[in-house]
């Protein structure tokens, strides 16, 4: 009787069920805490990362066209290929890339040249790269015109494949040199001669980089861009390329305001490097 008695007892008492441990406020604060710091390291880690895997990129892109623009050369008795502005080549003939109609423009606004593809499969320079757009384009490039992602990234140097399709010759900077031939880029020597760079949006206009090397009329008529990290890719006519990074505000503030042309000191060292990689005075 007892031990029914007991029994009984047992079964109807409450089972008491001990509540697994729960983080207070005060851990969970803690805990975010923590979180925020190692996100606050690691992003800016991530982002060198892919600022890196975009140089890269970018330099391989470059050289890519370097590379077409040698084989072009090679096939063609040494001369350079064709580069012309705007308005300055003869009529059929097409450089390369094809700037002989004069809306095949690029730029921010709503530009027929920012989207067409037939400027690049039209352009002498196509053949050599399997006509593979993308490679004119850096990844680093994102700032889209008002008709689409741009195609083109990269111009060449005004003073390179300056040859008989011109019309009256042009060259803005004289008495700068032009380089017709491979023979003829000896001043700089062809390991320190940029061929192609990334270009400013606000002055991508018709692959065509203009050129002032002249202290007296120091600056950028057309800019160089500052994609990877403050820095710009180019090839050389040697062969090979590299990211180039400036250690002065005036292209950065190009970029920032939006800048077509941008003036520069004589003494800028920007300036000085990009000129002296550009030509020379005879």
């Amino acid at each position: 009787m007892l031990t029914s008695h007991t029994s009984r007892r047992s079964f109807l008492s409450p089972v008491v069920r001990r509540r697994p441990p729960a983080f207070t406020l005060i851990e969970l604060l803690v805990v975010i805490a923590i979180i925020a710091i190692l996100a606050g390291l690691l992003l800016p880690a991530l982002a060198r990362a892919k600022m890196q895997a975009w140089k890269a990129q970018s330099i391989s892109n470059i050289k890519q066209l370097q590379l077409g623009a040698q084989m072009y050369a090679n096939d063609n008795n040494g001369f350079l290929l064709p580069n012309a502005p705007l308005g300055f080549v003869q009529s059929g003939v097409i450089p390369w890339i094809d700037v002989s109609t004069p809306t095949y423009v690029e730029g921010m606004n709503n530009e027929i040249g920012n989207t067409n593809m037939a400027l690049y499969t039209s352009g002498l320079l196509a053949p050599y790269l399997g006509n593979q757009i993308g490679i004119y384009r850096s990844p680093a490039d994102k700032m889209p015109s008002k008709n689409g992602t741009r195609i083109r990234s990269y111009s060449m140097n005004g003073q390179m494949g300056v040859t008989t399709y011109l019309k009256l010759h042009y060259n803005p900077d004289l008495p700068a040199l032009t380089y017709s031939k491979e023979s003829d880029i000896i001043r700089p020597s062809p390991s320190d001669a940029f061929v192609f760079c990334e270009e400013s949006p606000y002055s991508i206009g018709d692959g065509y980089l203009e050129i002032s090397s002249q202290a007296s009329a120091s600056g950028f008529p057309d800019s160089p861009a500052a994609y990877l990290g403050n820095a710009c890719a180019f090839s050389f006519a040697d062969g090979h390329s590299e990211a180039h990074k400036w250690t002065t505000s005036v292209l950065l503030d190009a970029m920032n305001k939006k800048q077509h042309t941008t003036t520069a000191s004589p003494l800028n060292a920007d300036w000085q490097w990009f000129a002296q990689h550009a030509t020379s005075n005879p």
